[in-house]
């Protein structure tokens, strides 16, 4: 018989058990932030550069002086309007400048801090001008900048004139320009209308006036416009005849505002606040227009009787439907006659929106 398999062989010994894993160790614990570097010392600004001289250059600076001629003209150039004149006159003489091919020369730009109530300055330097510009090109030069200034001036002051009692406008001439260039014109405003009734219109001869300048208000209704008009006292010497010719003065008794009286329903109304200063002080009331003969042209504002706690910032509005330079009858300036009491005073003043001129801004 065949012999038996042999036996299967026993099976391999269990495996021990595993250890149980080992704790984990902690971590250390990180280290301490690096302290902050120390302020680092700013360094000092680095200022530009002072420019260096050129031995051969020359500055023109153009300044115009704006004088009134009356202790009553209040006035002083806007902004908008300096403005205006400076980029009109850089144009001008920077076309002149290039006209004449002046190498090497700065232009003249508008800075508006030279822009001051009563002044404008504007600068320019001309290069090469000692061995460059013969005697000629600087005369030249010189009629050029005067025919610029002269017709600016002539400009102004037939505008700015009317709403004043008198102006002075003049060029200035400082040491270190390159020429000089002289021009001044003064003006007087026209004679005043006929007064509606027998007074004296000499202005100062009452303690009221009226201001210059007329500022605006939307109306009460779409398409009207309120131009307010403001009144303000007469400084003690500014004028020697004031009251000398008057009965009792401190009393303001009525106004007249010389209009087209053909116009006569384009006003919707007046409106009268009393010792008014901007802070909403006094209380408004409105009344209906009030007008002279016809033909004489006087809109009446009455009755008023304002003493002088409520005259002096006292305001008067007239509420139209068209421009104020078209309801005044002379040639947009409107002559405001103030009454007192007795009626045998009636100062006349001009009053204005503010101008703003138009001028040629092209190269």
């Amino acid at each position: 018989p065949p012999p038996s398999p042999p036996p299967p062989p026993p099976p391999p010994p269990a495996a021990p058990p595993l250890a149980p894993p080992p704790s984990p160790v902690p971590s250390p614990p990180p280290p301490p932030p690096p302290p902050p570097p120390p302020p680092s010392v700013p360094s000092p600004p680095q200022l530009p550069l002072p420019p260096l001289p050129r031995p051969d250059a020359c500055t023109q600076c153009i300044t115009i002086i704006f004088q009134v001629t009356n202790p009553l003209s209040d006035f002083e150039i806007s902004h908008q309007t300096c403005d205006l004149i400076m980029q009109h006159l850089a144009i001008k003489f920077n076309g002149i400048v290039r006209h004449f091919n002046l190498s090497g020369s700065v232009k003249f730009s508008v800075d508006l801090a030279n822009c001051l109530p009563s002044s404008i300055t504007i600068c320019g330097e001309f290069g090469n001008w000692s061995s460059s510009v013969d005697s000629t090109t600087k005369a030249l030069l010189s009629d050029q900048f005067y025919f610029v200034i002269d017709s600016l001036i002539g400009q102004l002051i037939g505008y700015l004139c009317r709403g004043t009692m008198g102006l002075s406008i003049f060029s200035v001439n400082l040491p270190e320009n390159c020429f000089n260039v002289d021009v001044s014109k003064t003006c007087r405003p026209p004679a005043p209308p006929p007064p509606p009734c027998k007074c004296s219109q000499t202005i100062g001869i009452m303690p009221y006036y009226t201001l210059p300048t007329v500022r605006t208000e939307p109306g009460r209704k779409n398409g009207s416009t309120l131009y307010c008009f403001s009144i303000a006292k007469v400084q003690p010497g500014a004028f020697d005849n004031l009251s000398s010719s008057c009965g009792p003065s401190d009393l303001l008794d009525k106004i007249e505002v010389y209009a087209n009286d053909t116009l006569r329903r384009k006003i919707n109304g007046i409106r009268l606040t009393p010792n008014y200063n901007g802070n909403g002080n006094g209380t408004s009331r409105w009344i209906y227009p009030n007008w002279g003969a016809v033909g004489t042209n006087w809109l009446k504002i009455t009755p008023l009787r304002w003493d002088s706690s409520q005259a002096v910032g006292g305001q008067f509005c007239l509420e139209l439907t068209i421009p104020l330079d078209t309801f005044c009858a002379r040639d947009g300036i409107c002559s405001v006659s103030l009454f007192n009491e007795g009626r045998d005073c009636c100062p006349v003043y001009p009053a204005a929106l503010p101008y703003v001129p138009i001028l040629d801004l092209t190269p």
